[in-house]
């Protein structure tokens, strides 16, 4: 055998041990570096904890109205799926005939022990009340009164009745960004004379 082949033959094992060498560092380096690039990529997704859900409802004393008195108008907050969390933030937009009622005002309820009110506008041209409180529940946490609503019906309005609902924009916080609403009843109001006795008609709310 002559020296030239002798050592392209050395050369030739020298070169496919080398490339042994080279295939196996890059499939080590991707197994290794796959999961890591993929848990950075797709980072996994929190599972909700609070699956309550709550409803909002007004209510009032009596649908019969009369005109150059002052009505009000409860907001009432029923739980109705059971869980030990009960809402911190309720945030409600609510929709009214500006032509109807007049002097609306709104007041926090009794629902939570220490409330905060976060936003209270009335929208006198449009008909729209937003407003939002804050605070900490009852420990029952599963009924109770928002809000009282108050106005005084127009005795110029010409109609026979008017509603009042809620818009979507309306919503139930807890300890997660998870809305907790889940349905809202409006209410129907009919308008009396001062003569009037007011019928024990019951109360159709506008559901959402």
């Amino acid at each position: 055998m002559s020296k030239l082949l002798y050592a392209f033959l050395i050369f030739f094992v020298f070169l496919l041990t080398g490339l042994g060498i080279l295939v196996y560092a890059i499939y080590s380096h991707n197994q290794t570096s796959s999961p890591l690039e993929l848990l950075i990529a797709v980072p996994a997704t929190p599972t909700p904890t609070d699956n309550t859900s709550y409803s909002l409802t007004l209510s009032s004393v009596s649908p019969a109205i009369l005109p150059n008195q002052t009505n009000t108008i409860a907001v009432l907050i029923e739980k109705q799926e059971t869980n030990a969390n009960p809402p911190d933030t309720i945030q409600i937009e609510i929709a009214y005939d500006p032509n109807a009622l007049l002097s609306i005002d709104i007041k926090p309820g009794t629902y939570f022990t220490t409330a905060t009110e976060r936003m209270n506008l009335i929208n006198y041209q449009q008909g729209r009340i937003s407003y939002a409180i804050s605070g900490t529940a009852l420990p029952e946490g599963s009924t109770g009164t928002v809000a009282f609503i108050s106005f005084i019906p127009n005795p110029a309005f010409q109609g026979k009745e008017t509603s009042l609902y809620f818009l979507p924009k309306s919503m139930i916080r807890g300890k997660t960004d998870t809305n907790l609403l889940k349905a809202t009843y409006g209410t129907k109001l009919f308008f009396a004379t001062q003569s009037a006795t007011p019928k024990n008609n019951p109360i159709l709310p506008i559901t959402q």
